[in-house]
């Protein structure tokens, strides 16, 4: 049951799509990946979050070490490592529609145990387009939200 591959940079290795595929250290699963593709670290299977069901990536963790989503950036320059959230009105991968006014470009959502799961939100970081956007032009606005219960 063990996979061991070093050396040369041209060797696939490829599992059926129904296969669960983990990485071990020390006895201890540190990273799977489920049958529907699915990345879980810390955890081996996915809880829902929120409203809209399983995430693809899932950090688990039961202390502040192993929950911690961390980015670093070394250069000499002013600039810090970044994330990006972009949306499309296309369906397809890599496809390109332009968004219309009130669309939204992404948001960052907080949510919290009642006691039977993660569906309670909190908070909510929001930007959504404010105007017509153009080439190279996205007119946008940020919005806050809380819940007051």
């Amino acid at each position: 049951d063990n996979l061991i591959h070093s050396g040369d940079s041209d060797t696939a290795k490829r599992f059926p799509a129904a296969v669960t595929f983990s990485v071990e250290t020390a006895g201890n699963e540190a990273i799977r990946i489920d049958a529907s593709g699915r990345l879980l670290i810390g955890i081996d299977a996915v809880h829902p979050i929120g409203d809209n069901g399983n995430p693809q990536f899932l950090l688990a963790g039961t202390s502040y070490q192993t929950s911690l989503l961390g980015m670093q950036r070394f250069q000499n320059d002013a600039y810090g490592p970044t994330i990006i959230l972009a949306h499309s009105r296309n369906a397809s991968d890599a496809g390109h529609t332009i968004l219309q006014d009130g669309d939204e470009l992404g948001k960052i959502r907080f949510n919290g145990s009642d006691g039977v799961d993660f569906v309670s939100g909190g908070a909510e970081i929001s930007v959504n387009v404010d105007g017509t956007p153009g080439t190279d032009n996205m007119p946008s606005r940020l919005i806050f939200k809380s819940t007051t219960s």
